[in-house]
Order: C-alpha cells, then sequence, then structure tokens
C-alpha cells in the first residue's frame, strides 16, 4: 500500500492519476486548486470497474478494524477498483488534506487516528508538498509525530 499525505491541494490527487494513467478516465480523482478530496480513497485493482462504499470497504479484512470510528468515517472512506496493471501489485490511498484552521475539527472523526492507521499499514508514504505554501501547522505537526520509526518508508514529493 502506497498512502499520500500532506496539506490540501498539493497534488496528492493529480499524482496518484498520473502514476495510474487515469487522468481523463470516470475514475480519475478529483484534483483543484482548493481542497477537493474530503473522503480516504483506496485505488486497489479489479477486472470490472466498481466504486466500493466505506460500509462495505471494511467487510474486508484489511479494512475491517477503521470500522471503530464510526459512521462519519465509513460515509468518507471509499475504494475505486478498476483494472490497472500497476494495482495489481499495490494500492495507492489517496487522503484528505490537512487543513490547519476549525474544518479540521469539523470532519467528524479522529483525522489524524486515521491517517496513522494507514501510515501503519503503509509500505510507502509519500509527503506531498507544494513549494509555494508551505503549511505547516498543528495537524501536520501531528502526523509527522505519526511517521516516527516509519522514516524508512516515507518519501517526500
Amino acid at each position: 500500500m502506497i498512502t499520500l499525505l500532506g496539506p490540501w491541494s498539493t497534488g496528492k490527487s493529480t499524482l496518484i492519476n498520473y502514476l495510474l494513467g487515469i487522468e481523463n478516465s470516470s475514475f480519475s480523482l478529483n484534483s483543484g486548486a482548493q481542497p477537493t478530496t474530503s473522503d480516504f480513497t483506496v485505488l486497489a485493482h479489479n477486472t470490472e470497474p466498481k466504486i466500493v462504499d466505506g460500509n462495505v470497504l471494511v467487510m474486508e479484512k484489511q479494512y475491517s478494524t477503521l470500522e471503530k470510528y464510526g459512521k462519519v468515517l465509513l460515509e468518507r472512506l471509499k475504494s475505486f477498483h478498476i483494472p490497472n496493471d500497476i494495482l495489481k501489485l499495490v494500492n495507492f490511498v489517496d487522503t484528505p488534506g490537512v487543513i490547519e484552521n476549525r474544518k479540521q475539527q469539523e470532519r467528524g472523526f479522529p483525522f489524524d487516528e486515521i491517517c496513522q492507521w494507514f501510515i501503519d499499514q503503509s509500505d510507502l508514504i509519500l509527503i506531498v508538498f507544494d513549494p509555494a505554501k508551505l503549511d505547516v501547522g498543528t495537524e501536520l505537526e501531528k502526523i509527522f509525530k505519526h511517521l516516527k520509526g516509519y522514516e524508512a518508508k516515507v518519501r517526500i514529493v
């Protein structure tokens, strides 16, 4: 599993779209200058394309422990299962961007704990930044603390 973390609108979704070659497909992740990703989105392989919502995704053993975070998270968790050769080898996880203001507190679930869960499961963690807007505050600092001990699998983009 490869998880992308970082501030809002730094290119996490765009990078996944590019790496998987899905920029112009119906499964292209939303991207833009304003925060666009409010969900944790897993991209996984399947021969038939389908969208799996969080309530169904947590029935899979790999994601079952996410159920304890409640209904609000399950509404913000989904998976795109698509026919893609790269996804035969590894899943990607697009995360909501870190927003350093009150909106962070309005998510309705413990954002940093969910990030920690994905960090624990990941083989590689990409921290994506836009050098034109280095928005580092308390929420991003919490995520950096969760990365302690995982330095070998963290890359900064």
